[in-house]
């Protein structure tokens, strides 16, 4: 499918990326010496690897993340489908929901484990087959964006290249749905449809094309007509855009502790977070949001330093 040129981005083939040839035209894209990326690739310890809440983080160190910025930023300019809401700019979790409302029927599910189940050979045949890149190209390229054979979870370049190196199986899903007359859209490792209705055919088909890509789902949900839906975090009532209880009920608790305690320094520190939580929420429900946001930020300037 050959992207349509929108918002300054220009389609796949016109990437610099796209039939890239030259290892030292790569090393000039990426900002960086050829030298220097050989010699980061020799010495290893690339990454700091450490827990996050119930997972780890693979986080590039300085020099090797400053290439994935880079790598990334390219990768960005390509104009992006109309169904992907991640790593897209001027789109977010909130537009993912937006795009679902009012209709009936929703159906969700997500990719299990979406980086690391990321293979090397996953990114290769992006770079390699959808990018029609050189093999030394694609191989240092993949070499360079992958942790111990699969996406680093703590990488700037990982959501959007989870995206690409899974393209023809989401452009295939998307076909599908549009067939059904059913609206599909993509937020990292969520996948949305929804409409008057939501055939189980399709949702097999989608199913299948996961699990023969080397890929699981898991955390699969249907809504029907009069079901509050939460997609990616948002609340959905029939045409209107709430925020989910268990958000509210984060920022009641914040807002409690805050009155209850004298520590300044421990109530600066809630009141940051909820100036961040009340942004958040703003941004679903800004009318009852947005007036907490500036409230709070005007009780963060009078507290003393």
């Amino acid at each position: 499918m050959i992207e349509k040129k929108k918002r300054g981005n220009y389609a796949l083939d016109q990437s610099p990326i796209f039939k890239l040839r030259s290892q030292r035209r790569l090393a000039q894209l990426s900002l960086v010496s050829l030298k220097d990326i050989y010699s980061l690739l020799e010495i290893g310890n690339n990454y700091r690897v450490f827990p996050r809440g119930k997972r780890i983080c693979h986080d590039p160190k300085p020099r090797m993340k400053a290439i994935h910025k880079r790598l990334q930023i390219l990768l960005n300019r390509i104009a992006p489908p109309e169904y992907l809401h991640s790593a897209t700019k001027g789109r977010s979790y909130v537009t993912n929901a937006a795009s679902h409302i009012g209709n009936e029927v929703l159906h969700k599910l997500d990719v299990r484990d979406f980086y690391n189940s990321t293979t090397y050979k996953h990114v290769y045949d992006f770079f390699r087959n959808t990018m029609q890149c050189s093999i030394d190209v694609a191989t240092l390229l993949s070499r360079i964006t992958t942790y111990n054979d699969h996406l680093p979870t703590g990488s700037p370049i990982s959501p959007i290249l989870a995206y690409f190196a899974h393209k023809t199986l989401f452009d295939q899903i998307h076909r599908n749905a549009v067939r059904t007359n059913v609206k599909m859209t993509c937020y990292v490792d969520d996948l949305s449809f929804s409409g008057s209705n939501v055939p189980k055919r399709m949702l097999r088909k989608t199913k299948e094309g996961i699990i023969k890509r080397g890929l699981k789902y898991h955390k699969e949900k249907r809504f029907q007509e009069g079901d509050t839906k939460i997609v990616t975090g948002v609340a959905l009532r029939g045409d209107q855009m709430l925020l989910p209880n268990k958000r509210h009920k984060k920022i009641y608790e914040e807002k409690q502790r805050s009155l209850a305690t004298d520590d300044l320094k421990e109530k600066r520190s809630i009141v940051r977070k909820l100036i961040s939580r009340t942004g958040e929420a703003a941004r679903i429900e800004p009318k009852k949001f947005e007036p907490l946001k500036q409230a709070l930020m005007q009780v963060n300037k009078s507290l003393p330093s």
